[in-house]
């Protein structure tokens, strides 16, 4: 379990500073202007995983809006506590502790965690 939460930290901590680079990058009206070539260069990683961290910090948390290419909106910008992430961990530390949640179904875990099916699902997605 352990490999699954440096998998889930690392990939956290890069989303938190891909949000970061944003607001450096933030006009007046809140819009965050970069291109995903400017943020792959500046995080040091390739433009398709800033795509599908964007993505996936749009579908998944909400986090970041997608206006127009190289235009963004962002809505919140602590992942550590709030969103999928926080979740995730929370919900896999909680399974550690607690082995017998996963034989409960994805709809009684969401409801007792207060998190989607969906999210659940993704939160099982970083554990298989």
């Amino acid at each position: 379990m352990n490999d699954y939460n440096n998998i889930l930290e690392s990939t956290m901590l890069l989303s938190q500073k891909l949000i970061n680079t944003l607001l450096e990058h933030q006009d007046l009206n809140g819009f965050c202007n970069i291109t995903q070539n400017e943020l792959a260069k500046k995080l040091g990683i390739s433009q398709i995983y800033v795509s599908k961290l964007i993505k996936k910090l749009a579908s998944t948390d909400n986090c970041i809006e997608i206006i127009t290419r190289g235009k963004y909106l962002v809505h919140h910008n602590d992942l550590l506590n709030y969103g999928i992430y926080a979740k995730t961990l929370k919900f896999m530390k909680e399974i550690v502790e607690n082995p017998e949640i996963v034989k409960l179904s994805y709809h009684k875990q969401a409801e007792l965690f207060n998190m989607t099916i969906k999210e659940i699902q993704i939160a099982y997605g970083y554990i298989r």
